[in-house]
């Protein structure tokens, strides 16, 4: 094999030392200019957000302190038409183009005045502004208005929407004799929006939209469109810049920011959503990566130039020593070795040799850090494999509980199941042997049928428990009337309510009558809770049923006792599957240790949760909380219950 020439290998070897340097630091420096970029181009877009929430904010929360102050000076509000109050309802109309209506209802409903008179006559009874306000105040949402779009044009073909703002006007013993309630067309955050979004450059492509908490789009600037599926991620919380692909097949720079509200105001609840299409996003950063990258093959193509020259010079000294030696070896005896002091080769082979002590310095150092690093290794493996002996000991135990559970759910059944049977088994074989009277024969038979259907019950219980313990417990769903369920849950629970001596009653909230549940599994989570609350609340007690409802519209169903109560320290045991508390107060209750497990499972196969409040000798407290979309709130019912 020819051996390489030196100027060939230097050059070689100075022209790849060169570019890939060159394309290093160029790779580097473009990345770092254009995430440079993209990290302005997000905090642009989350500002931008932020801006657009806190000017939506500050303007609904000027129009909600001028209804507050409009309502402190609203005087002689019940005669029937005011010409004080007439005159500042107008002038406040004709003050704000975003106030489309206001007026004012009496303690009825009856709205009796109003900005040009729109709606006078008309009833508010069932308007959410005037049944929520109560004695304060009441922001709502946006929604159609139909009866106060019949007195505006359509823009574009588009239905006009509102929000609805309301204040109570109260009378000297602070009961409400009125309330004060406003109409926001709710173009002011488009209009808003779009005037912010006017300052920055016109090829932006910026897109705005408000959503509620549900996800569904309230306001949005023109063309904008997307998905439910798209804007729900948006709708419960705020969320910095990030890149996603929407349903439209656009990947999208978006950040959302949450209402705060400003002053007395608490805020929207909504969130501003502000969208721009990547390639607009960054397409400044990559532009600065192509320019970069343009940049870095001209260095690059300098730096091969110029390396080929350099070791052009650096051979040629070599080379002339090579050619002396040469001639010395074929016996020229007039052939000198060049004069290279200048060159200096001996210093430059000096200087090879300490990079080489230089570059095994450093692997071993780089030996040292990895030695010390596989030791941090092993020490992180041994704490993995302690966790992971702890965990095994954790669920031997649990195995070892549920064990012992099941073991005592075993013995429970054994009494639970041997107790109807033998009394079927006694009172057939009295039976059999006749000469009874006929009112007692039929005195047994019916025990023995009270047993079979109480053994029935217990096997039912079991089952349920399995399929639901197996994911196999489908629902039939349908709409139920609630409270004639509780009805005849109580009507059901009452002979033994009386046969302890106890008190059963109920209190619903009048906007809860209708829900989408299976009717069957919500009666047995009722009658679960009656019976185990009766079951360990003593004579003279009471148990009470109530509905209402909780944050976020759930539907709340409490059971509250007056019994004995469960230890913070049992609330885990009951349940469990098979678990029963042991001691001196409920020994003698019988059961499967099934019941409570079973409700909780049912519940959450309906979407909902369970709660135990509880204390020890003065009763315990279960809440059902039911999710908003299983309640059903008809406006006819609100106004007979008003």
């Amino acid at each position: 094999m020819r051996p390489i020439r030196l100027k060939v290998l230097l050059g070689v070897i100075a022209s790849v030392v060169t570019m890939a340097t060159v394309f290093l630091l160029t790779a580097v420096s473009g990345q770092h200019a254009a995430t440079t970029s993209e990290r302005v181009a997000q905090q642009a877009v989350q500002d931008l957000a932020t801006d657009i929430a806190r000017s939506i904010d500050s303007l609904i929360a000027e129009h909600y302190r001028d209804l507050s102050n409009l309502a402190g000076e609203f005087t002689d509000p019940d005669t029937a038409v005011n010409p004080d109050n007439q005159r500042r309802l107008d002038q406040a109309a004709a003050s704000s183009d975003q106030l489309a209506w206001i007026g004012y209802a009496d303690a009825t409903g009856a709205i009796r005045i109003a900005s040009r008179r729109e709606l006078v006559s008309t009833s508010a009874r069932d308007l959410a502004w005037f049944w929520r306000a109560g004695t304060s105040s009441y922001f709502g949402t946006v929604r159609g208005v139909p009866a106060l779009n019949q007195y505006r044009p359509r823009t574009g073909g588009v239905v006009r929407r509102y929000i609805d703002i309301s204040v109570a006007i109260l009378d000297t013993r602070g009961e409400r004799r009125g309330v004060l309630g406003a109409y926001l067309d709710s173009s002011l955050m488009r209009d808003l929006a779009s005037q912010v979004l006017a300052r920055g450059p016109a090829d932006s492509r910026i897109e705005l939209a408000v959503v509620d908490g549900e996800g569904q789009l309230l306001a949005a600037t023109q063309g904008f469109a997307a998905s439910t599926g798209d804007l729900r991620r948006f709708g419960s919380h705020a969320a910095g810049p990030s890149l996603d692909a929407w349903t439209d097949g656009v990947r999208y720079l978006s950040a959302a920011v949450a209402s705060t509200g400003e002053g007395h105001f608490p805020g929207t609840g909504w969130h501003v959503l502000i969208r721009q299409p990547e390639a607009t996003a960054f397409g400044a950063a990559r532009d600065i990566s192509r320019t970069v990258l343009l940049w870095g093959i001209g260095l690059g193509l300098v730096f091969l130039v110029f390396g080929w020259a350099l070791s052009s010079f650096l051979a040629r000294p070599i080379q002339a020593m090579a050619a002396a030696a040469t001639r010395i070896r074929n016996g020229e005896r007039d052939a000198t070795m060049p004069d290279i002091a200048a060159v200096a080769e001996l210093s430059e082979l000096g200087s090879a040799l300490r990079d080489l002590v230089g570059d095994l310095t450093a692997k071993e150092a780089e030996l040292r850090t990895l030695n010390l690093t596989l030791s941090a290794r092993v020490a992180e493996r041994t704490a993995e494999l302690s966790a992971a002996n702890a965990a095994l000991v954790e669920a031997r135990a649990a195995a070892e509980k549920l064990s012992q559970a099941k073991s005592h759910f075993l013995a429970n059944m054994s009494h639970e199941l041997r107790s109807p049977l033998n009394a079927v088994i006694g009172f057939a074989d009295l039976i059999h042997m006749g000469n009874l009277p006929r009112e007692q024969t039929v005195d047994y038979a019916q025990d023995i049928g009270d047993s079979a259907r109480h053994l029935l019950s217990l096997i039912n219980d079991v089952l349920d428990f399995s399929k639901a313990d197996a994911e196999r417990l489908e629902l039939d769903e349908a709409e139920v009337d609630l409270r004639d369920l509780i009805a005849g849950c109580l009507r059901m629970m009452a002979p033994r309510a009386q046969r302890d001596g106890l008190t059963m009653r109920a209190s619903h909230d009048r906007m809860v009558t209708q829900v989408i549940a299976d009717e069957r599994r919500l009666k047995q989570v009722m009658l679960n809770l009656l019976s185990n609350a009766l079951k360990y609340t003593p004579a003279g007690g009471s148990v009470t049923v109530s509905t209402g409802l909780a944050p976020r519209d759930r539907l709340l169903i409490e059971v509250r006792d007056t019994g004995i109560g469960i230890s913070p320290d049992d609330r885990d045991v009951v349940l469990q599957p098979f678990g029963q508390v042991a001691n001196a107060q409920n020994r003698t209750k019988a059961g499967t240790g099934l019941g409570l497990p079973l409700t909780k499972r049912l519940v959450e196969l309906h979407g909902g949760t369970m709660e135990i409040d509880s204390v020890p000798n003065q009763g315990t407290t279960v809440r059902v909380y039911l999710p908003a979309d299983r309640l059903i709130l008809a406006p006819t019912t609100v106004a007979r219950a008003s």
